[in-house]
């Protein structure tokens, strides 16, 4: 597949720039999700860590909220609606409008969120 084989040249090169890098990782982690939720889950944790700590806020929030979605397809509805909260309200108090709208737009879907 074009695909994984493209995201694996990106992750394996060393001149890749950060943000390329995290984009890269969050697809994989997307990707991931229709073999296994819980390690696709776990990626974008790791995702989620390194814009955090480096304070690239938008991609942050992104992730979790792409990781919220996930847990709530997963069926863990509580811990998935309680990070779709947060992600509301971080983005909102931070200035990041589109993303705290699209987590509240997740919170107000009532279905299962399966795919």
């Amino acid at each position: 597949m074009p695909t994984r084989a493209t995201i694996g040249r990106v992750r394996s090169s060393s001149g890749v720039d950060v943000l390329t890098r995290l984009s890269v990782a969050a697809t994989s982690a997307r990707i991931l999700e229709s073999r296994s939720r819980k390690e696709a889950i776990a990626q974008l944790q790791a995702v989620i860590d390194e814009p955090t700590r480096r304070e690239y806020v938008r991609h942050a929030l992104r992730a979790r909220r792409w990781q919220a979605e996930m847990e709530l397809r997963a069926g863990d509805r509580e811990r998935g609606r309680a990070h779709l909260a947060s992600v509301k309200d971080d983005a909102v108090r931070r200035g990041f409008t589109l993303i705290g709208q699209k987590a509240q737009a997740a919170l107000d879907d009532p279905g299962p969120r399966a795919r």
